[in-house]
C-alpha cells in the first residue's frame, strides 16, 4: 500500500513537472521566438536561422538569440543583420536587461537591452558606424566590457581588431 502511494505522488510530480517545461517553452515560442522569426523574415536576411528565448533563471530578465551557421551572413553584412536582427527583437512589453548572443548554446556576447534597441534604429548608418557602435558595446555573456579601457590607443586599435575577428568568426560560416 505504501509502495503504491510513493508512485502516486512520483507520477503527479513528473506530470507537474512535464506541463511546466511545455508551458515555459510555449511562453517563449509566443512571447519572444516566433515573434522575433516573423520579423526577421520580413529582411533581406530570412534565410539566416536564428532562434530566441528568455534566459530563464540562469539570465534572468535576458533575451537569448541563437544565430546559426548561415551561407547569408558574410563580415560584409554581419553588421546589417545585426541592425535588422535587433529592429525584428520584440520590444511590446518592455526592453530586456541584456541580449545574450551566441552561435552554440551559451552565450557568449551581450549587449543591453538599451543598447539593443539603439543598434536596432541605426538602420540608416554606415557600416563602420554600426561597427564602431558594436565594438564599444558589446560584452561577455556576463555583461563586462570586452575592450580594456586602460589600454593605450594603438593597443586598443589592436585588441579591437582582435575582438572584431573573433565576433565575426563566431557567427560567419567561412
Amino acid at each position: 500500500m505504501i509502495e503504491k502511494q510513493g508512485g502516486s505522488i512520483l507520477k503527479w510530480l513528473c506530470l507537474g513537472l512535464t506541463v511546466l517545461i511545455l508551458g515555459a517553452v510555449g511562453i517563449n515560442y509566443l512571447a519572444v521566438d516566433q515573434l522575433l522569426v516573423s520579423a526577421l523574415n520580413k529582411t533581406p536576411y530570412s534565410q539566416v536561422t536564428v532562434c530566441a528565448h528568455f534566459g530563464g533563471f540562469v539570465q534572468s530578465n535576458t533575451v537569448v538569440i541563437h544565430i546559426l551557421d548561415s551561407h547569408s551572413l558574410n563580415e560584409a553584412n554581419l553588421t546589417d543583420f545585426l541592425v535588422a536582427l535587433a529592429h525584428s527583437t520584440p520590444q511590446e512589453t518592455k526592453v530586456f536587461e541584456r541580449i545574450s548572443l551566441t552561435s552554440g548554446l551559451l552565450g557568449e556576447y551581450s549587449l543591453s537591452g538599451s543598447d539593443w534597441k539603439i543598434l536596432g534604429d541605426m538602420g540608416q548608418a554606415d557600416a563602420a558606424r554600426q561597427k564602431e557602435f558594436l565594438l564599444n558595446q558589446l560584452g561577455d555573456a556576463s555583461g563586462r566590457p570586452l575592450l580594456n579601457s586602460a589600454a593605450t590607443a594603438e593597443q586598443q586599435t589592436a585588441e579591437r581588431e582582435k575582438i572584431w575577428a573573433a565576433f565575426v568568426a563566431q557567427f560567419v560560416r567561412s
